[in-house]
């Protein structure tokens, strides 16, 4: 397994504890938390998207199918 750079695996953690509260703004919750600049934060969001570790589904973000079983496994560990 890849491992991700510290920053990015908690941004996904967040991702993940958001989906859990269903959060219907959850880009703006995660933008407020991390409290990341503008455009850092779109940054990092396309990155995670191209990657395919998070999908934005109309403004609303949500950890793909792999990224979930990644991090169950590395729960595990």
């Amino acid at each position: 397994m890849l491992e991700l750079h510290p920053i990015l695996a908690e941004i996904l953690h967040i991702i993940s504890e958001l989906e859990k509260m269903q959060d219907k703004n959850n880009i703006a919750t995660l933008k407020q938390t991390t409290q990341l600049d503008n455009e850092i934060f779109h940054s990092i969001l396309s990155d995670l998207e191209i990657k395919g570790y998070v999908e934005n589904l109309g403004g609303v973000l949500k950890l793909s199918k792999n990224r979930k079983e990644l991090l169950k496994n590395a729960k595990k560990e």
